[in-house]
């Protein structure tokens, strides 16, 4: 604990205890960001898309949770398993690499996302009680 008796980053028990103690402090990580997404970024930003379609997600039977923009890397890694069936792990596992890091890296992406919400929030409270 610091000084001010809030939890450090890091610590999985910082976000329900700020969220109780003051909700409107802390983003909604289960809605997109209300700030601009383009703010501070002087040349803009890239814009993430999915390779495939919700359709083509839908055909290849994943359920809601697993269309995400790693969809087309966990498509790829059950076809090669179709494909090869019993032999599949000396086959598909650069798939199954490709797919775990994937999805490593697209929960950075949320937390930096989040950290960056917080941040922004954090900032206008900030502003708000100097003036």
């Amino acid at each position: 604990l610091t000084g001010d008796h809030t939890l450090q980053m890091g610590a999985s028990f910082s976000h329900v205890l700020q969220t109780y103690k003051d909700p409107a402090s802390m983003p909604n990580f289960t809605k997109p960001p209300t700030h601009d997404p383009l703010m501070g970024f002087e040349y803009g930003r890239k814009e993430r898309k999915s390779l495939v379609t919700e359709e083509e997600m839908i055909a290849a039977g994943l359920t809601s949770k697993e269309r995400d923009y790693c969809a087309p890397v966990l498509i790829a890694w059950r076809k090669c398993k179709a494909e090869r069936t019993v032999f599949y792990p000396l086959f598909c596992l650069h798939f199954r690499h490709a797919y775990l890091e994937c999805q490593t890296k697209d929960q950075i992406m949320r937390m930096k996302e989040y950290e960056r919400e917080l941040r922004l929030m954090q900032r206008e409270r900030a502003v708000a009680t100097a003036e």
